[in-house]
C-alpha cells in the first residue's frame, strides 16, 4: 500500500522534471471549415487537417532533497518557460515527447506551511512547420520559390517590350 507520492508518474517540461503528476488531459480534434449557403439545408465541410493537441497537466511541485530544486525555483522555471513563449519539449508519461508552448500556468498555494504548491499547465502542440508562403509588408502572400522560372520568363518578356 502506498503511503506517499511514489505511485504518481512523472512528466518533463523544458528539462524540468515534474515528479508528482496527478492528471493529464489531452484534447485532439480535426479542423473542419463549414460552408453554408442560403436557401439550402446543411453545410459542406472542408477538412483542413488535425488541430494541435492540447494538454492540461496537474502536478504538485515541492522541495527536493537537492537544495537547488526548491518548489520556488521549479515554479520560477515554469514561469520563465511561459514568459518566453518558446517551443519546448514536453515528455508525456504515456505518449512520449511533444513540442509545445506553455500557454497558461495556474498555481494553487498550500497554506498549511507545506513547501509545495499545485500547478495547472495548459500546453499547446507546436510543430514549427515552415510555411509555404510569406507575407510582404503590404499583406500580400508571396510564394516561396514557386513558379520562379515562369516569373523570370515573364519579367524578361516585359523588359524586352
Amino acid at each position: 500500500m502506498s503511503t506517499g507520492w511514489e505511485h504518481l508518474r512523472w512528466a518533463e517540461l523544458d528539462g524540468l522534471r515534474l515528479e508528482q503528476v496527478t492528471a493529464i488531459q489531452e484534447d485532439t480534434s480535426r479542423e473542419l471549415v463549414a460552408f453554408t449557403y442560403g436557401q439550402r439545408d446543411g453545410a459542406e465541410h472542408e477538412d483542413t487537417g488535425g488541430a494541435p493537441a492540447r494538454f492540461r497537466v496537474q502536478a504538485v511541485i515541492g522541495d527536493r532533497s537537492d537544495d537547488r530544486f526548491t518548489y520556488l525555483t521549479q515554479l520560477e522555471a515554469l514561469e520563465r518557460t511561459r514568459d518566453t513563449g518558446e517551443v519546448v519539449d514536453f515528455v508525456h508519461p504515456h505518449r512520449g515527447t511533444f513540442r509545445v508552448r506553455l500557454q497558461r500556468l495556474g498555481i494553487n498555494w498550500d497554506v498549511e506551511g507545506a513547501r509545495s504548491c499545485r500547478v495547472s499547465l495548459e500546453l499547446v502542440e507546436d510543430n514549427e512547420a515552415s510555411s509555404t508562403f510569406a507575407v510582404d509588408p503590404a499583406g500580400m502572400p508571396q510564394l516561396d520559390d514557386l513558379f520562379d522560372s515562369q516569373a523570370t520568363a515573364a519579367e524578361a518578356a516585359l523588359a524586352a517590350l
